[in-house]
């Protein structure tokens, strides 16, 4: 599904959109951060093909803001994401999306499912993503109901807690992007420097869009017109209550209305904190 990416010529139109993005992003990030944004200064100006935001910083922490839809922003730590659609500001300001609506193209889907889904392209409201089939049936035995989700990630508080995640920060390594997106796109949430890659950078479809996109009541990155339709419920983020925000399982084709049906989802191992060793005592004269 992520390949490594797609290397392409850096046309009149792709420079415009550098020269955007790097004064986007220069407002968006503090004093802190300065060693940060000269790596994407190095980049635009190298013309380095490779895609975007493979080996460049985005910000730093900082607060969140509450609400919106696509996911939710909790624990206060991470990248501000003001419209809790599971990509930072920094990163929406980056590739033109709008930081403050959770669906820059008005298609139903959260701009942070469509920019790590299959076939998505959150800028375009006629590709939205299909599912890629990983999902997997537990045994009723180790069927969860009613699974908490804190931080609104998309993952439950025991699957985070379980995998070393935090249950608390909706995007572990503060890289820009929540852990649940993280997992489905195959990028590592304990990592920064790893994120999620597309094929291409996400590219408009030239509609002009007014007003308020399609209601998402429930926050989980799909819009209530569409959960109607699917029969999912549009007061809960996770309708089977089995620790998966439906938004995350339609990605990985799990059935968001069966607590059996999970996403088959692969969890890098946690990062080991080693001990600080004890301070060697004087010696008594």
């Amino acid at each position: 599904m992520f390949r490594e990416p797609t290397h392409f010529n850096r046309t009149p139109r792709m420079r415009a959109l550098s020269q955007r993005s790097r004064s986007s992003v220069s407002r968006a990030l503090t004093s802190s951060s300065a060693l940060a944004f000269a790596s994407l200064l190095v980049f635009g100006i190298t013309g380095c093909n490779d895609f975007f935001t493979k080996d460049i910083e985005l910000g730093t922490k900082s607060s969140t803001s509450s609400g919106g839809s696509g996911g939710g922003s909790g624990g206060g730590t991470n990248q501000a994401d003001d419209d809790a659609d599971g990509l930072s500001n920094a990163v929406e300001e980056l590739f033109s999306m709008d930081p403050v609506n959770s669906d820059s193209d008005f298609d139903g889907v959260a701009d942070g499912l469509e920019f790590v889904g299959e076939n998505g392209d959150p800028l375009n409201g006629s590709a939205v993503p299909s599912d890629d089939n990983r999902s997997k049936i537990l045994p009723d035995a180790d069927v969860i109901q009613n699974e908490a989700d804190r931080d609104r990630d998309g993952l439950g508080d025991g699957f985070e807690t379980e995998n070393g995640l935090s249950a608390d920060d909706p995007d572990t390594d503060d890289d820009g992007y929540q852990d649940g997106l993280e997992l489905v796109a195959g990028s590592n949430p304990f990592d920064s420097t790893s994120r999620p890659e597309r094929d291409s950078p996400p590219a408009s479809d030239g509609v002009t869009r007014t007003g308020n996109p399609p209601l998402d009541s429930d926050g989980d990155g799909i819009s209530d017109a569409q959960e109607n339709g699917q029969g999912l419920s549009t007061t809960a983020a996770d309708t089977d209550g089995d620790g998966f925000g439906d938004g995350i399982e339609l990605l990985v084709s799990s059935e968001a209305n069966d607590a059996a049906s999970v996403p088959n989802l692969t969890v890098p191992a946690a990062p080991v904190e080693s001990a600080t060793p004890e301070p060697t005592p004087e010696p008594i004269e």
